[in-house]
């Protein structure tokens, strides 16, 4: 599995990207003089991409990857799913765009964003890796982790992955 190591300059690079696909929470303060351009908006596939094959990063930046799903369900899910079989991170994608979904499904007209949701979805389950994993807490303690085992959402069970993040609770 070809996952990216603990690192706090990658964390900050991703929300960094957060801010500029214009993640709430994420917005970078300016960096430069008043008349500066706005820096570029990041692909979000990348972002997504990138995001999920680190094996560690804050919490805050996991629980607005469902927000990019959702803001951005137009994006090239050709290039998500590859990279996803590439680095073995088809199940967390997977639990991500559950929690999308059901983010998405709590407000009116998202009916197609929903529809390509559910069929990236479809396709992630048939790809599904019978392996337990975390969603990018890797350094996670083993208490924690077996706690995690009897407590994790359904929707976490069934993707084979330690969280604890209830795709209720995401906003």
């Amino acid at each position: 599995m070809a996952l990216i190591t603990r690192s706090p300059r990658r964390a900050r690079a991703i929300a960094a990207a957060l801010g500029s696909l214009g993640c709430p929470g994420f917005a970078q303060l300016p960096l430069g003089f008043e008349d500066d351009p706005p820096p570029p908006a990041q692909d979000p596939a990348v972002v997504l991409s990138a995001a999920l094959a680190c094996d560690d990063l804050p919490r805050s930046i996991v629980r607005a990857l469902p927000w990019v799903v959702l803001e951005y369900a137009g994006m090239d899910w050709e290039f998500v799913l590859k990279e996803a079989r590439r680095r073995g991170t088809q199940n967390r994608l997977g639990f991500i765009v559950t929690m999308a979904e059901q983010l998405g499904a709590q407000s009116y007209g998202n009916e197609e964003k929903l529809t390509r949701l559910a069929e990236v979805e479809e396709r992630l389950f048939d790809i599904r890796v019978d392996r337990e994993d975390t969603l990018c807490q890797e350094s996670l303690p083993e208490s924690e982790k077996t706690w995690l085992r009897a407590n994790r959402p359904k929707e976490a069970a069934l993707w084979g992955l330690l969280t604890d993040i209830d795709p209720r609770q995401v906003s």
